[in-house]
Formats: C-alpha cells, sequence, structure tokens
C-alpha cells in the first residue's frame, strides 16, 4: 500500500523530524521516499521584490534552487536514510499545498508524511491554513506529526486508534490504519483498536428524562454492536488482510475532539498504549460533521500522537489503480506467457470495488419507522434496495405511545410491552429477508413524531423512509399532525410511500420500467436542492434502466384571473414561458454534463400555469399518458425565495395527504444531502 512516500521539507529541524518516521515506514514496506522542497523568493526580498528586474528575480529564485538542492542532497545521505531508495524534487513557487497536492498526484505518491509547528516557513506552512488544505484536499493518506513527539526509530509494536461513526466513509481509515500497524509492528502482528464517540442526547421539555437516558444507552449499545461487527470483519481480512490484534471502546461525550484525544493519548486496561491516531476526514452524512471543519483541524493543532488523515477519494483511486495494474499485468501475462513481479505488500490488500465517491454515496444511514401495520412494514423492502444498491445500513425503530398517569413523566410501559415491541421488529428483519445488511432495531417510548426525530439524531441518519395509509397507527402517524411535523421540521430527508394496488418496488425493480421521478422547480437554488437525492433515487429504482426525472415548473397565476382580467394573464403567461422553458432546459443540460453526468439521467420537461399549485403539480405527475406518468414526487420544502411560496405550507402537505404516488421530501436545511 506504501510504496513511495513524500516528505515535504522547509529547511527547519521541525520539518526533518518527519525523516525517521518515514524511514522506518519505507524500510518495513520496501519503499521509496522522494524529499520535496519548495524555492521561492526569500522572505527578506519580498519588500524590495516590485523595484528588481525580472532577470534578477529570477537570479533570486536560482540561487534559492541550488541551495534547496545541495539541503536534499545533504539529506539523502544521512544514517537515517542509508540502504532506501531517496529520490529528491525541488519546486519553484510559494510554499501553498496546491503546489505539494499537484506534483504529489504526477509522481505517483501514496504517503505523505510530515511534521507540523515548524518555526519559520514550516510553521506557516503546516500550522495554519495550509495545513487545513492539505488535510481537506489530500487525494492520498497523510501522517502529520507533532514536534514534541517521541523517539519514532524505536521498533516494536506500533497500535492505532481508528476513530468510526458508523459509516462506511469513516471506515476508509481502517486499511491504510491496519497496514501502517502491521509494517511497523513487523514481526508481531499489528494492534488496531476502535473508537466511536456517542454525543448524548440533549434534554428537552418536550421528552421525559426516563426516554432521554434509555435512548442515550441504546445509542450506545448499538455502538458497540457495530464496532464488535467491524472488528470481525478486520480479524478475518477485510478490508486488508494482515495479522491484526483488534480492540474496540465506545464513549459518550459531547466534545468529539475532548473524547478522542482522551482516548488516545491515555492508557486503559481496554486498550494498549496507542502510538498514532486514524481519523477519516470530508465523509458527506454522519461524518461530516465531525471531520469537514473544525474536528480535523482541532486535532491537528492539539493531537501530540501520529495523525494519520485518510480522504475518502484516497482509496477509491487506489482501487481504480489497482485494477487497471492487474488488468495490465493480466495482459502482460497473456502476452509473454509469465508471472509479472509482485510488488511488497500488494498481496494483502483486499481487492478494492470501484464504488462512487462521497458525493455518489447518498442515503448511508437509513431509518424505517414501523408501528405494528403490515402497510408501514411496506417501507422495509424499498429502504432494504436503497441500502443494498448505496452501501447503506438500516434502523428500523416503534415508538410506543405513554399513558400518562399523576405522575408527570411516567410512561406506563409495561417490561412485556417492550419485550413484544423488540420481538416484533426482530421478526419483520427476518421476514422480510434484510439480514444481508447491516440492520439494528430500537424501541422508543414517547409521542411518534418527536421518537422518529429523536432515533435520526442518534443514529446520524440521512433518510427516513415510512409509509402513508396505515389503517391503524399508521394512519394517525401519517394523515395527521405527525406528517406535518415529519416533513416540515425534518432536518434529514423523509421518503413518504403510498399504500398503492402496486408498491414501487414490485413493478420496477429489476425491470427495464425506469422509476419516474417529478421535480417541481422555481428557479431558486433552494428548489435545485432535491436534484441529486432525487437522481440516485430514481438510479436506484431504474437499475438496468437508466434513471428518470421530470422537471416541471408551474406559473403561479394571480388571482385576479378570477375577476375577468383574462388577457393581462395571458399576456403574463405568454411573456413568463419562454424563460421557464429556458431555465428548465438549462437545468437538464446541467443533469447531463455537470456532477450527475455519470448517472445518464433521461430528463423531459414540462411548463405549466395555475392558480391552485399543488393542484396542478398532482395533475401533471398523473397524466393519463401512461410514458409521461410520474412515480415518485421529490420537492423541496420551506425555501426562502420564491418556492417559499410553493412549498413552505399547504402544498408540500396537500401533496402528502392526496397524492397516489410515493413523495420525497427535503428540508431546505438540510445539510447531509445537500453536501
Amino acid at each position: 500500500m506504501f510504496q513511495h512516500i513524500l516528505v515535504p521539507l522547509d529547511g527547519t529541524a521541525c520539518s526533518e523530524q518527519a525523516l525517521p518516521m518515514a524511514a522506518r515506514i519505507a524500510r518495513a514496506s520496501k519503499a521509496k521516499i522522494t524529499l520535496m522542497r519548495i524555492a521561492n523568493i526569500p522572505l527578506e526580498y519580498y519588500a524590495y521584490a516590485n523595484a528588481y528586474t525580472p532577470i534578477f528575480t529570477q537570479q533570486i529564485l536560482e540561487v534559492d534552487e541550488t541551495e534547496a538542492q545541495k539541503y536534499l542532497e545533504k539529506l539523502r545521505t544521512t544514517p537515517a536514510l542509508i540502504s532506501i531508495d531517496v529520490q529528491t524534487e525541488v519546486l519553484q513557487g510559494q510554499p501553498t499545498a496546491s503546489i505539494l497536492l499537484e506534483n504529489s498526484k504526477l509522481i505517483n505518491i501514496d504517503l505523505i508524511v510530515m511534521c507540523s509547528h515548524g518555526y519559520t516557513g514550516m510553521k506557516r506552512f503546516v500550522f495554519g491554513s495550509i495545513a487545513q488544505q492539505i488535510a481537506r484536499h489530500c487525494s492520498m493518506p497523510i501522517l502529520v506529526l507533532n514536534e514534541n513527539q517521541p523517539d519514532q526509530t524505536q521498533t516494536g509494536k506500533f497500535p492505532i486508534l481508528v476513530a468510526l461513526d458508523g459509516t462506511s466513509r469513516a471506515e476508509t481509515a481502517l486499511a491504510p490504519a491496519a497496514m501502517l500497524s502491521s509494517i511497523l509492528s513487523t514481526p508481531q502482528p499489528g494492534q488496531i483498536h476502535l473508537l466511536r464517540v456517542v454525543q448524548p442526547l440533549a434534554t428537552s421539555m418536550f421528552t421525559a428524562k426516563k426516554t432521554i437516558e434509555t435512548a442515550n444507552e441504546m445509542a450506545l449499545e448499538s455502538a458497540q454492536t457495530y464496532l464488535k461487527a467491524v472488528a470481525e470483519k478486520l480479524r478475518l481480512g477485510e478490508p486488508v488482510n494482515v495479522p491484526l490484534q483488534v480492540s474496540s471502546s465506545v464513549c459518550c461525550d459531547e466534545d468529539i475532539t475532548h473524547a478522542l484525544l482522551t482516548t488516545a493519548e491515555h492508557q486503559a486496561e481496554d486498550r494498549p498504549l496507542l502510538s498514532a491516531l486514524a481519523i477519516a476526514t470530508h465523509g458527506r452524512s454522519g461524518v461530516s460533521r465531525w471531520l469537514s471543519g473544525s474536528i480535523t483541524e482541532s486535532l491537528l493543532g492539539r493531537a501530540e500522537l501520529p495523525l494519520l488523515i485518510v480522504r475518502e477519494h484516497a482509496l477509491e483511486a487506489e482501487g481504480a489503480d489497482t485494477h487497471a495494474n492487474k488488468e495490465a499485468e493480466a495482459k502482460t501475462k497473456k502476452e509473454v506467457h509469465s508471472e509479472p513481479a509482485q510488488t511488497p505488500n500488494s498481496a494483502n490488500v483486499a481487492p478494492l470495488k470501484k464504488e462512487p465517491t462521497s458525493s455518489q454515496k447518498p442515503f448511508q444511514r437509513i431509518l424505517v419507522p414501523l408501528d405494528g401495520s403490515e402497510r408501514a412494514e411496506q417501507a422495509l423492502p424499498v429502504a432494504a434496495h436503497i441500502a443494498r444498491t448505496y452501501g447503506g445500513s438500516i434502523v428500523i425503530m416503534q415508538a410506543i405511545a405513554p399513558s400518562f398517569s399523576s405522575t408527570r413523566y411516567a410512561t406506563g410501559v409495561t417490561d412485556e410491552a417492550l419485550a413484544q415491541t423488540h420481538h416484533y421488529l426482530k421478526l419483520k428483519t427476518e421476514q422480510y429477508d434484510v439480514s444481508d445488511l447491516p440492520i439494528t432495531s430500537q424501541v422508543f417510548v414517547g409521542p411518534p413524531a418527536e421518537m422518529i426525530f429523536t432515533a435520526a439524531h442518534l443514529n446520524e441518519s440521512d433518510l427516513i423512509v415510512m409509509c402513508s395509509h396505515g389503517e391503524t397507527g399508521f394512519k394517525r402517524w401519517i394523515r395527521g399532525s405527525v406528517a406535518q411535523k415529519v416533513t416540515r421540521s425534518s432536518s434529514v430527508p423523509v421518503f413518504v410511500l403510498y399504500d398503492g394496488d402496486q408498491p414501487l418496488w414490485q413493478h420496477t425493480i429489476g425491470t427495464h420500467h425506469p422509476v419516474r421521478i417529478m421535480v417541481p422547480l422555481d428557479g431558486s437554488p433552494l428548489a435545485e436542492k432535491v436534484l441529486a437525492p432525487a437522481a440516485y433515487l430514481s438510479t436506484c429504482f431504474s437499475a438496468p434502466a437508466p434513471g428518470s426525472l421530470h422537471l416541471v415548473r408551474i406559473i403561479h397565476l394571480p388571482a385576479t384571473f378570477e375577476y375577468g382580467q383574462q388577457d393581462s394573464v395571458a399576456e403574463a403567461i405568454q411573456q413568463e414561458t419562454p424563460a421557464a422553458e429556458e431555465y428548465l432546459h438549462t437545468i437538464a443540460k446541467r443533469l447531463h454534463t455537470g456532477e450527475l453526468a455519470h448517472l445518464n439521467l433521461q430528463v423531459t420537461t414540462t411548463v405549466d400555469h395555475d392558480l391552485d399549485i399543488g393542484t396542478r403539480l398532482l395533475k401533471v405527475a398523473t397524466q393519463s399518458e401512461a410514458a409521461n406518468a410520474c412515480d415518485v414526487i421529490a420537492l423541496t420544502t420551506h425555501g426562502r425565495s420564491g418556492f417559499s411560496r410553493l412549498m413552505m405550507g399547504s402544498v408540500a402537505e396537500q401533496l402528502v395527504n392526496e397524492a397516489q404516488l410515493p413523495i420525497f421530501v427535503l428540508h431546505s436545511t438540510n445539510t447531509r444531502t445537500e453536501q
């Protein structure tokens, strides 16, 4: 996995502290090292740079480049790098993340080892915004060392803590962490300690204290179960087949950074004394809250141990390269009839599938609320199909409504009722054949809508799938105030299924009939937020056929139409229709050429007009011509501009209550699916 290591240097002793660790990894994995330094105009010349001629400026750069080359050559022959294939590279320009990363790709670097807290250029280079940029955009793993780190020349076990959050994106740190621990611990097995930090649910005046305590306990139990499953996979050689000792722990803390640092830097009975911390960055669902902002940057500034930062794209790119290399090797073998040489450690890495990038992996943690009715259960196979398509997991939950007594927080729920509910959820997982998926079940005590929000928060869900028109409890959930609360207030996208004669999954999954999703738009960016999730939803249910979106723009007629001003209304329609059509064509072109181009979507458009937006949308969605009819409606609710008039109030609720079609509702303030 680590065959070419880059060590960026700036001439300070601090930056050179990365050399022993890089050398240790290179020797263990038989890798080569490239020492890189950027030559630029020295700081003392900046104040006078404009006064110098271009020729003199170039001479200054050439002098600095010569000095940089001498510096690297001197380091190349130091005892620490003896017997290692060491190359040197001097670049010209300002010491920025972009110039480093661009050249790293050109020379096929697969690991960057660097030290932070340099007192001169390297301090600016690593400790400030440059480090943040590298952590966000580096397409290969980066090992950041602290200047006050222990002696890295020592041999022996090298245990690494891997921070997880339950998503496959966070698990991308497992393979490089396991490989690094294994090669540095040889001949002993590597050691990995898995950690999941559960943020406790905050107390609320609207939720019983006992309910919150129970929910937090369930979240901890769920996290422990998840870590045990990940640990077992590691022991079985997934995703990397190396000898490993695996331990795990779960902690509850509101401050993620504090929990990670406390666990990493203090020894305990359930874990070894750790040598490094590994974490995946740039997740788009639950892990995005951890890592795309302050957490990684805070760890860079505060962690005393080496920090291995893995970007999700890193392993995907490596998987693609591995696949390409295998094809090339097979071709060579066929032509020359000889075995290709095998690079060290390459045989130990499990083959990685060419999977979508983070923006192509929606719906990783799906929540399915049940109520005991068969119609509510129809959401489970739909959720399972989405989870299988995008490699997600499922949480099924049921809320038991409390029967309050004279005591304010008395629930009136017996142990027998709880046991029966748990048994019911277990039976459903067996009945609907979802044993191949990561699935957990949870029972909550409290009002259904509030408990759905609680479950979504605890599980960091990025999609809620629920079925409407249940004849028992679920009828109360969907047709009454609960549905309005969920669709109006949920920070998680909600997919509300209609209990019709032909459920969505029975007449589309596995056929060549594309699932056509109607997307109402009004020209605002807020309305367009639903395009990406709608595209992935249609692609999921349409396979092997391409997905299909039908973009609709309704021109809202003024109420004056009712009072005989037909001419002015007709003129308004004539003026607005061309602009509306052009707008939809622009969106369609973007879907075909932009970030969603790889989905090869079928896109059609309709511009219409009406006094009643909701009624017109329903008519467009249920056209009599079968070829033009839509299977799903996807819309953004609570827009802030024109779309607020369409969706903030009655229209979304009207569609949920009246449409005999599944409805996908995305709240405009939602960030997980939006990213």
